[in-house]
């Protein structure tokens, strides 16, 4: 899993630099949360988790106790700084986009308000320590819809742009 997170997080940051920031009109602060996103994500790779505090008992308490490696705890850094640069991607896109009734805008706004469903749920899942894992891989759906999304409509804008001359 860890080379997993490095390659596909250097991958999304290369795609996002190569789109560029103007791609989209206005949306250059929803581009900047994505490389943010795919940053954090390679460095969940470059310090992967040393042990599941979601899968033994024992590594929560350790975790909670600070008594594993800095390793785990850059991890955690990492997944909340990935967890933060989406979301506010999300927010953003969901805001340039508001008013529209575009494909596009549909999207974002079914994920806004799946976002708004799912965090509280995450939430508690991460307190109780029960079926954060399960939680998890809603979120990352939504996040794999939103890379795409984004990188279509940065794409579209690019060859919009090459059309125009610019």
């Amino acid at each position: 899993m860890q080379h997993a997170d490095l390659l596909s997080g250097l991958l999304l940051a290369g795609a996002f630099l190569i789109s560029g920031m103007t791609s989209v009109r206005k949306g250059s602060r929803e581009w900047a949360a994505m490389v943010v996103f795919s940053l954090a994500g390679a460095l969940g790779g470059v310090f992967p988790e040393i042990c599941s505090d979601g899968a033994n008992a024992l590594c929560r308490s350790r975790e909670l106790r600070f008594q594993l490696p800095a390793q785990q705890y850059l991890h955690i850094i990492a997944g909340i700084l990935e967890f933060g640069g989406i979301t506010l991607a999300l927010y953003y896109a969901w805001r340039r986009t508001r008013n529209s009734t575009t494909f596009t805008a549909r999207i974002y706004k079914g994920l806004a308000r799946s976002a708004i469903v799912g965090y509280p749920i995450l939430g508690v899942a991460y307190l109780v320590n029960r079926l954060g894992s399960i939680a998890e891989a809603f979120f990352f759906l939504g996040f794999t819809v939103l890379v795409l999304t984004q990188l279509q409509e940065r794409t579209d804008g690019l060859v919009a742009r090459r059309a125009e001359g610019r």
